[in-house]
């Protein structure tokens, strides 16, 4: 059988160097002879997604959440974002309390952000008067428990995914319906594929509902607890090559 593998980037895929060891790319690629599609399912964009996906010969990038979908040559199969109206409207209210603020747009991000979280997610700064002119795919904003609920308020009544990322203390803003599954839902069917064909690794909240509706759904043991509770498969943790584990026993 065919297999769509999709597989989730930071504490999954990349060990805690953010590297990919030899034996997982030995058992990507295998998986590539085999004739399988190997597909980078992250919330990150797609500009921090590309230099991996062309170390591994991914077929597809799935990444913003789920909102964005660019096969191996660049070309956009799928995108769902936020209008430069939703934006403003955004930052009309985010910004009285906080400036660190960033929009995910097709390939950058742009932000005033922290130098601390500027290095690591690789922001370009900019002003909160320049962020009103772009659109996005996703929002970060910092937040303190002081105007965490009234972000989260705005989000639940606007219909808005808004959850707490793993590492750092943002908020992540993504559409509504915004989600890695219906992405790779897109793919299965254009592929002729069906769920029963999907194999997912993954960690996060983001990979949850992937995990549990995947043929194979796979949590690396580092996962968040609710991700294990769904898993159908248990893994080794993402510094112990739980990926290629699994593969190679499958």
């Amino acid at each position: 059988m065919r297999y769509l593998i999709a597989l989730d980037l930071d504490e999954t895929l990349l060990n805690s160097k953010k590297e990919i060891s030899s034996r997982t790319k030995i058992a990507l690629q295998k998986c590539k002879n085999d004739g399988h599609v190997l597909v980078i399912s992250s919330t990150r964009g797609y500009g921090s997604c590309k230099a991996i996906a062309k170390m591994i010969s991914a077929d597809y990038v799935c990444c913003q959440s789920g909102n964005m979908i660019v096969d191996n040559v660049g070309n956009i199969v799928y995108k769902n974002g936020f209008s430069g109206a939703v934006i403003k409207d955004m930052l009309d209210l985010f910004s009285q309390y906080t400036k660190n603020i960033v929009i995910d747009s097709d390939s950058k991000l742009y932000g005033g952000i922290d130098d601390e979280f500027a290095r690591s997610w690789g922001v370009c700064h900019c002003s909160i008067e320049d962020l009103y002119t772009k659109t996005g795919y996703k929002v970060c904003v910092h937040f303190e428990p002081k105007y965490k609920e009234v972000i989260e308020s705005y989000c639940k009544q606007h219909n808005y995914n808004c959850m707490v990322m793993r590492t750092d203390p943002f908020l992540l803003i993504t559409p509504a319906n915004s989600d890695k599954y219906y992405a790779l839902e897109r793919l299965l069917k254009i592929l002729k594929m069906g769920p029963d064909h999907l194999v997912v690794f993954g960690d996060d909240s983001s990979d949850k509902l992937s995990i549990k509706m995947a043929g194979f759904g796979v949590a690396v043991s580092n996962a968040r607890p609710e991700v294990l509770d769904v898993a159908k498969y248990v893994t080794g943790s993402n510094d112990e090559d739980g990926v290629a584990s699994f593969l190679e026993k499958m």
